[in-house]
């Protein structure tokens, strides 16, 4: 049988971590946008101390180990998730980066909200084929 997990291009990757109430954390690597031309952020979030929520957005950085780091505003520019055990999907469209002025690579950020010591972790996705991440 053929292993297919090799064919899968993974990007970035915000490691399952425990983050505290009004704490937040961003994946330490950067994704090289001109890699795709679409990206999936694969979110999750586990029960921790308490009740909250977790809003998972995407960081642009003029290189590979974050500087100038800056919000990506695009749509949808967010998720946020119960941190009861869900999950869900955030795409980035690279084509909202800030080329322009250098801001080609991006990562995942989660912020929490409420709880405490909730579990976070996301997986960056690129979704052509055709482009190895």
């Amino acid at each position: 049988m053929e292993d297919k997990s090799g064919n899968i291009p993974i990007g970035g990757i915000l490691k399952p971590q425990a983050i505290a109430a009004a704490g937040n954390a961003t994946g330490t690597v950067y994704v090289d946008a001109s890699k795709a031309p679409w990206f999936v952020a694969l979110c999750a979030v586990g029960a921790g101390g308490g009740i909250g929520s977790a809003l998972f957005s995407i960081v642009q950085a003029t290189d590979s180990s974050g500087t100038g780091v800056k919000a990506l505003v695009s749509t949808p520019a967010s998720l946020t998730l119960a941190t009861d055990n869900t999950s869900g999907v955030l795409d980035v469209d690279p084509t909202a980066m800030d080329f322009k002025n250098g801001f080609t690579f991006f990562a995942v950020k989660c912020a929490m909200t409420g709880g405490t010591n909730s579990i976070a972790t996301a997986i960056v996705v690129a979704c052509d084929g055709h482009y190895l991440v």
